[in-house]
């Protein structure tokens, strides 16, 4: 069952943060701005969080407390979709918002035949362009861990989404559409999706996986989006290589420390940090330097570039030590 037909039935560079050159950064990285949960714990489902028919919301039981479950599933692999009703942060534009992770507990009940050793949970977001033609729709999946097997309880499950990512498709994603399940139509890119992600989906399942009809019962818990709120960078001044250059982000938090990274190409170089993978946009990023944003949130940094740099397109990126939250890449090409 390819994502459109779901939808219709219901090289990345491995960078060591840890380097002592960089613990700044690792810092940095060490939490997110916000987030917002869907626990289900006040016996109420706002963002329309479904399987299908025959859902039942529980007061107890869940990890903790409250949660949502189907036990009478007739399908491939169950997909939990989010409701019409959802909407920002968890709808709309994720760029704009900085959304850096989804996260949530899941649990299987039964099963008729087994699934251990094949079955990955995926996470998969969606533009369906306002239509019900689901020919029109881009996603994007990320094939997680291997999903909770019947017996075992909850399993906890966290993606990174790295929504101001410039790469054409972060590492661990794949992009599709009704014409190909493993890349992007022509025209179309993780950016654009980003813009405008209107359903949220979790599959039991690599979407691409063939999978025999069965009888199923699942539940979720903790649906959890983190978010940033804005940090951005300015082109540096004057921008010429040989002199010292001003380097500025704005939306920081007054009093805290920003620091500054840069990198002459553009990828997803991945850290470590508390048990978890983040992504910047950045190819092999350094370190520049750090600091203080004054009482609007602006935070300057003065900085000689080199004269060898001339003529070279630079990608910087910042980020905020009180919220932990990434700015998106800007490209800058030197004089």
């Amino acid at each position: 069952m390819t994502p459109s037909e779901a939808s219709s039935a219901s090289s990345s560079s491995n960078y060591d943060f840890s380097m002592a050159y960089c613990a700044p950064l690792l810092l940095l990285l060490a939490a997110q701005s916000g987030s917002v949960t869907d626990d289900f714990d006040a016996g109420t489902n706002p963002n329309g969080w479904n399987f299908g028919f025959a859902d039942v919301l529980e007061l107890s039981g869940g990890n903790p407390n409250g949660w949502l479950h189907n036990d009478t599933l007739d399908t491939f692999y169950p997909i939990l979709v989010s409701g019409p009703a959802a909407g920002a942060p968890w709808t709309g534009d994720y760029a704009a918002a900085g959304v850096t992770f989804i996260s949530l507990d899941g649990q299987t009940l039964h099963t008729d035949f087994p699934v251990a050793g094949g079955f990955d949970l995926s996470l998969l977001l969606r533009d369906d362009k306002g239509t019900v033609n689901v020919d029109d729709d881009d996603y994007a999946y990320f094939v997680a861990d291997e999903i909770p097997l019947p017996g075992n309880g909850w399993k906890h499950f966290e993606i990174p989404v790295p929504s101001r990512s410039s790469v054409a498709v972060p590492p661990g994603w794949t992009g599709g559409w009704s014409g190909n399940g493993d890349h992007f139509r022509p025209g179309v890119s993780w950016q654009d999706l980003m813009a405008n992600v209107t359903t949220v989906e979790v599959w039991w399942s690599d979407p691409t996986r063939f999978a025999i009809f069965q009888n199923w019962g699942v539940g979720v818990d903790n649906l959890t989006l983190e978010y940033g709120s804005g940090l951005a960078l300015r082109a540096p001044v004057p921008g010429t290589a040989g002199s010292l250059n001003q380097f500025s982000a704005e939306n920081a938090q007054p009093g805290e420390y920003v620091a500054f990274a840069g990198s002459l190409s553009t990828g997803a170089a991945t850290g470590r940090c508390n048990g978890r993978s983040f992504m910047t946009g950045l190819g092999q990023p350094r370190l520049l330097g750090s600091a203080v944003a004054n009482g609007a949130g602006v935070a300057d940094l003065s900085l000689f570039v080199p004269g060898s740099l001339s003529g070279s397109t630079v990608q910087l990126q910042a980020l905020n030590r009180s919220r932990c939250e990434l700015s998106g890449v800007l490209a800058v090409t030197l004089l």
